[in-house]
């Protein structure tokens, strides 16, 4: 599919597809949020520089992709779990 070039939506099944696959991304951009701002807050890190550290982290990229359900555990367990990684990031 072309971006910028509509998608033709030809029956109710079509649309209540579409209106899932766009309602997960905003759960899942929620979520990100709440993750990040928690995150910042224990590390004591700007907002962009914890955005930035969740995006180029495995934990970003497990629950983007669902693996092992990572979506479906709360967002004080990632956030520590992401504080973790990050205090490992700065020993090294």
């Amino acid at each position: 599919m072309d971006k910028g070039k509509a998608v033709e939506i030809k029956d109710l099944d079509e649309l209540e597809f579409a209106i899932f696959c766009v309602e997960n991304i905003v759960l899942l951009q929620k979520k990100y949020a709440r993750i990040v701002e928690r995150f910042a807050g224990q590390a004591g890190i700007t907002l962009s520089g914890a955005l930035d550290f969740f995006y180029h982290s495995t934990l970003y990229q497990l629950v983007r992709d669902g693996i092992s359900d990572m979506h479906c555990i709360s967002d004080a367990y990632l956030a520590e779990d992401l504080r973790e990684d990050y205090s490992k990031f700065l020993v090294h």
